[in-house]
């Protein structure tokens, strides 16, 4: 089937998903896209039912120089996207621009780029855009328009989500961007402006509905190293990050460091900051990854968040990671220790009290290939946080066999789940690329798969051995062509 469920690691699995659930979502459907080239097209419908129930369709399909990707959620209502490309160089409908580190718009350190479609409930620019090139030039620019449910404080804006969902209220948004880039194998720089606005005002006075901003960006690249930089600025302040990116034989290191002023960040721009959605604040990231021979590799990173602004934020955020892994033919095994300033989760959980509480997450993934036939799939996880006069952990322990011959694959196992008072953000198959235990409980599970000649078919259930009304059924159809 054309789906990758999002796997909890230090590389594929955001360390805090409760923050950014968006972007799980998105990696679904990036996945999608990706993986029927280069053939000219694809279709997949999963239908769930159980503990929610919804229907999701993607297609992609390409005929010479076109290119058209459609999707559609069903879940109390429609959500549908669509795009229509010609040579990357002209989009119809919605897209995802990407820009530099992201300060204005998407994350793409390569080069600037239109992207395809975000997931179906997922807002994104809708309107036309244009990347033409010539030689190592290239210009970039969109127009979009839309109405963007919100929820509004009597005639103000107080939340502009980014799924799309029921509220009250409405607002008309307008995008508009310009940008000229040069891309050489060793130098690459680029200017954007950019603007936006809304026909409401946001109850928060620190947020303007009418923003503009300009952004500027320089790489440099040789055999080993490569370095970048982005600035944008705004009319109250600006934001900028540099990123130094190192790999010399089995090393490879990438060392950040961002700054916001008082910026406000753009709709569809990238999370500045790894640690905090407040401006004012520095953050300096380290991420260093050494090969041990063939088989084996270290990972370790610190990220460092300072505050620079409002005394009523905390001054110091932080979290560190650790892992390890060994790859090789028939087996696959990695562990990750996260230790994380309990502060960072204050949008999902406000209700600690100590200012320096302790939260750390243990983390276990492996494969083992039995014989050409069977296998065997472990995770494993382990989660503590201390509040003030009171402690809420969290565990699971999934394990799976695996039997694949030819055109068909069975999987099967079960999922042991102990949470006291902490709701377990674990990945999953569901579209938003994960799903959240919030109780004690032991779930099996069962998936038949087959790829018949004209089509690919799915049947899997999850379901909780106490309770035979807490199940979830899916059937994944996939065709490509």
């Amino acid at each position: 089937m054309c789906r990758v469920v999002a796997q909890e690691t230090a590389e594929g699995f955001p360390l805090l998903p409760e923050l950014d659930p968006i972007s799980l979502s998105d990696q679904s459907t990036d996945s999608f896209y990706s993986e029927p080239e280069p053939l000219s097209g694809a279709l997949a419908v999963s239908a769930h039912y159980g503990r929610k129930d919804y229907l999701i369709s993607h297609l992609q399909f390409g005929k010479e120089s076109w290119l058209l990707r459609a999707a559609l959620k069903a879940e109390k209502g429609y959500h549908p996207n669509f795009q229509l490309r010609y040579h990357d160089a002209l989009v119809l409908g919605s897209f995802r621009p990407q820009w530099a580190h992201g300060l204005v718009s998407g994350k793409n350190p390569n080069h600037p780029s239109l992207d395809n479609p975000p997931h179906p409930a997922s807002y994104s620019p809708l309107g036309a855009g244009l990347n033409l090139r010539y030689k190592d030039w290239g210009v970039l620019s969109y127009l979009s328009q839309q109405d963007r449910a919100v929820k509004l404080d009597g005639d103000l804006i107080a939340t502009l989500p980014k799924s799309k969902q029921s509220y009250l209220g409405n607002v008309t948004e307008k995008l508009g961007s310009f940008g000229i880039y040069r891309e050489l194998q060793t130098l690459g720089w680029g200017a954007q402006f950019y603007h936006q606005s809304y026909d409401r005002a946001f109850d928060d006075e620190a947020l303007d509905s009418t923003l503009t901003l300009a952004s500027l960006y320089a790489r440099l690249s040789g055999n080993y190293n490569t370095l970048m930089l982005e600035y944008a600025q705004g009319k109250k302040g600006g934001a900028m990050k540099a990123e130094w990116d190192i790999q010399s034989g089995e090393f490879h290191g990438k060392f950040s460091y961002s700054r916001l002023g008082k910026y406000q960040i753009p709709a569809y721009a990238a999370k500045p900051l790894l640690l905090s959605s407040q401006d004012q604040r520095s953050e300096i990231r380290v991420d260093m990854q050494y090969r041990l021979g063939s088989h084996f590799s270290i990972r370790a990173g610190t990220t460092g968040n300072y505050r620079r602004g409002d005394l009523g934020d905390p001054q110091w955020l932080a979290h560190n990671n650790l892992g390890m892994q060994y790859r090789d033919p028939n087996a696959h095994l990695e562990m990750i220790l996260y230790t994380v300033d309990r502060e960072i989760l204050i949008p999902v959980d406000s209700t600690y009290v100590d200012s320096r509480p302790t939260h750390f997450r243990v983390l276990i993934s492996g494969k083992y290939q039995i014989n050409p036939c069977w296998s065997t799939e472990i995770s494993a996880r382990y989660q503590h946080q201390e509040k003030h006069m009171a402690l809420s952990s969290g565990s699971s322990w999934a394990q799976r066999v695996v039997y694949r011959k030819k055109r068909l694959q069975i999987k099967t196992g079960f999922t042991i789940i102990s949470s006291a008072n902490y709701k377990l953000y674990l990945p999953s198959d569901d579209d938003t690329g994960y799903e959240i235990y919030g109780k004690s409980m032991v779930e099996s599970n069962l998936q038949l798969s087959y790829k018949f000649r004209v089509l690919d078919v799915s049947l899997s259930y999850r379901g909780d051995v106490m309770d035979i009304d807490n199940f979830r059924c899916k059937i994944d159809l996939g065709k490509r062509f």
